[in-house]
Parts: structure tokens; C-alpha cells; sequence
């Protein structure tokens, strides 16, 4: 029975470390997979009028930030502006779909970001109007096997030429969407307007280091442009936001990298603790065979081949305890998780947590062994 508990404890212990450590590694590998995401930094909007009792911080900015950006700052290698959709009724073949994950994008957001092309030219997909970019699985969605490229669509009864085909973006990706269209086809883009803000704005800087310099001189050309504005009270300034700190140190996500730690504590916490049970089992049965070991001590057996005997049985267990919480832990992620919002994919590298746990257990078993094998026999058998 105990054994049986400690074995259970172990299994719960090393999975629980597994699915944990799982989150919190898909949350670092955010956006990271994108070749120039050390360049790359969104802009963050903050406007205060004389009314208003604290400033308004939003990650929406008016039309005007790119072409200002691209036109004025030479450390601004491209930009796009990115304007999401509420939802749009699209019509193929006389089918009707209802999308709720369409944006409007300038042509260089494919080559600020890496999202890998299936079918199409990244350079020149989103330069006409009326084209646009689709996820693999839309467009398996709306044309079965058929090839998407080249093929035209109604949005809100506008026909749309399809020009690229991309593979579906990975979940541990701020940007979504299953449709990229041309953000030239909308009014919008014909103006540089500052009065309004609901797009996203994406720079890409010519180096890493420049977004400090780069923000300070855009902030200087809004004073310069709104003096009147800001002499009466009013004031707004823009924010650049690496690209690698918008997932976890953003306003919106609460400081994600805190929880990470404290999840990361967790896990770990929930390992040692299996750990420790599973010592206070190899202490226990170490003590009922005191006996056993000195009469082999007295025999001639060395401490090598005792520690070898008293480490077999827990080892045993140790590798049943691995090859159970594994795969528990990777049907957690694959299977049964899949049914909720958040879903995260285990990496076949994680397995090598799993490894981590071992070692840990081996430790713990060849330490208790060693200690009962070199123990005084004399001893041993007197108290016995």
C-alpha cells in the first residue's frame, strides 16, 4: 500500500511538472519565431486632456504612425499598419461563412514577419487592392483539395482575389488570423489621420537597439505637430514595445513573466515534494532489510554491489512512474485540452523534463542506497 502511494505520488509529481513546465515554455516562445523579432516593436498609444484624471494607454494608433514613420526616422526599415475586422460574410461557390478573424494589412507585414508561404510571392501578395492571404486551413476550409491561389472570393458581396496561401500560424503567436487582406483597399489608407485610433502599428527597426532613440524622436515630432494641442493642456505620446515583451510584460496581460515565475516555483515545488516521499519510502525500506545487508556485508558483498541491490527494485519504479506520467502528460496537452479556448502544444524536447525528473529520483535512490550499503554491519546485526 504504502509503495503504492508513493508510486502514485511520483507519477502525479513528474506529470503535473511536465504539463506546468509545458505552459510556461510555450509562453516564453512567444513571437520568437519570427527571424527579425529582435528588430521589431509594436507602438503603444497615450493621450491625457485637461478633463481627464489619468492618461489613456491602448495598443490601437491612428492611421498617420506608418507612413510617418517610414517617411520621417531613418532608423525605420519598413512598418505596417494592421486593422482588424469584427466579422465579414464571405461567399464561395454560392456558400455563405460568417469570418471573425479577418484584418486588413499593409504589403510589408510579410516581410516583418516570418509566416511561411504555402503558394504566392510575400513581396507583392497584399500590393493590389481587393487581394489577400489566407491560412492553410481556410483554405481547405472554403475550397476543399482545390488550390486557393488565384481563386476570388466575395467579402461582403466585393470580390477578393486569394494571392497567397500561408501555413497556419502557430497558437504561440501574438498576430492572428485566418485572412490577410490588402489594407490599401480600404479608405482608410488614403489618409494619414491622427484624430482616431484603431489600428495596430508594427515597426521594423534597422537595429535592436534603436527603439529608445526612435520613440524619443517620434514623441518630439508629435509636440512639434500638435504644439498648439499640447499648450492648452492636451498631451500624447507613443510607446515601442519589443516585440518579445507585448505577450508577457504588456499592460493587457498583466505582467504575465510574474505568474510564469511563480508557476515555475510551483512545479518545481511539486517535484521535490514526489521526491521526498519517494525518499522517505527507499529510507523505510532500506531499514526493514538491515539485516539482509549485513549478512551480505559479512559475506564479502562490496558497497557497489550492495547499492546496486537495494537500487534495483526502486529504479524499477522510477521508470514505471516516468512512462506513465508522459504520456498522461502529453494526452493532457494533445487530447483533452484541445477541447478549451487556450491550447498549447507539448514539444517532443519537453520529454527531456521527464529525463530531469528521473535524475532527480536517481539521486534521491542512489543516495538512501549508498548510505544503508556503507552502514556499519556489526551494527547492523547487533540491533537486529
Amino acid at each position: 500500500m504504502t509503495t503504492s502511494l508513493s508510486l502514485f505520488g511520483l507519477i502525479l509529481g513528474v506529470a503535473c511538472f511536465m504539463l506546468l513546465s509545458t505552459y510556461i515554455l510555450n509562453e516564453l516562445r512567444y513571437d520568437r519565431f519570427h527571424e527579425k523579432a529582435d528588430r521589431i516593436a509594436y507602438v503603444n498609444l497615450n493621450y491625457k486632456s485637461p478633463s481627464d484624471a489619468e492618461a489613456v494607454h491602448t495598443p490601437r494608433t491612428p492611421t498617420a504612425v506608418v507612413p510617418v514613420a517610414k517617411r520621417e526616422f531613418a532608423e525605420v526599415e519598413d512598418a505596417a499598419r494592421i486593422y482588424r475586422y469584427n466579422s465579414r460574410e464571405i461567399k464561395v461557390d454560392n456558400k455563405n461563412f460568417i469570418e471573425k478573424n479577418m484584418v486588413l494589412a499593409d504589403g510589408s507585414l510579410f516581410n516583418i514577419f516570418s509566416f511561411h508561404f504555402i503558394a504566392g510571392n510575400p513581396a507583392s501578395a497584399l500590393q493590389r487592392p481587393n487581394t489577400m492571404v489566407v491560412t492553410q486551413a481556410t483554405a481547405q476550409k472554403y475550397f476543399g483539395k482545390e488550390p486557393a491561389l488565384g481563386k476570388s472570393i466575395l467579402v461582403n458581396d466585393n470580390a477578393w482575389q486569394i494571392t497567397g496561401v500561408i501555413e497556419d500560424i502557430p497558437s504561440y503567436s501574438t498576430l492572428q488570423f485566418d485572412i490577410a487582406g490588402s489594407y490599401n483597399s480600404s479608405e482608410r489608407s488614403k489618409t494619414e489621420a491622427w484624430g482616431s485610433a484603431n489600428d495596430i502599428s508594427v515597426l521594423l527597426l534597422k537595429s535592436s537597439d534603436q527603439i529608445i532613440s526612435v520613440q524619443q524622436k517620434f514623441n518630439t515630432y508629435i509636440k512639434d505637430l500638435f504644439k498648439a494641442d499640447f499648450e492648452a493642456g492636451y498631451t500624447m505620446w507613443l510607446d515601442l514595445e519589443p516585440l518579445a515583451q507585448v505577450h508577457l510584460s504588456s499592460t493587457a496581460s498583466g505582467n504575465l513573466l510574474t505568474y510564469l515565475y511563480i508557476l515555475g516555483a510551483i512545479a518545481l515545488l511539486l517535484l521535490v515534494i514526489a521526491c521526498i516521499n519517494f525518499t522517505n519510502l527507499m529510507t523505510a525500506k532500506s531499514s526493514e532489510r538491515l539485516r539482509e545487508i549485513g549478512v551480505r556485508k559479512v559475506l564479502g558483498a562490496s558497497i557497489p554491489q550492495l547499492t546496486a541491490l537495494l537500487s534495483i527494485d526502486f529504479l524499477k519504479l522510477v521508470l514505471i512512474a516516468i512512462l506513465i506520467a508522459a504520456p498522461l502528460a502529453w494526452y493532457a496537452t494533445s487530447e483533452w485540452l484541445q477541447d478549451f479556448a487556450y491550447k498549447i502544444n507539448m514539444p517532443y524536447g519537453l520529454y527531456a523534463l521527464a529525463g530531469i525528473a528521473a535524475a532527480i529520483a536517481l539521486i534521491t535512490v542512489s543516495f538512501q542506497a549508498i548510505k544503508a550499503a556503507i552502514a556499519n554491519p556489526v551494527k547492523s546485526l547487533r540491533t537486529e
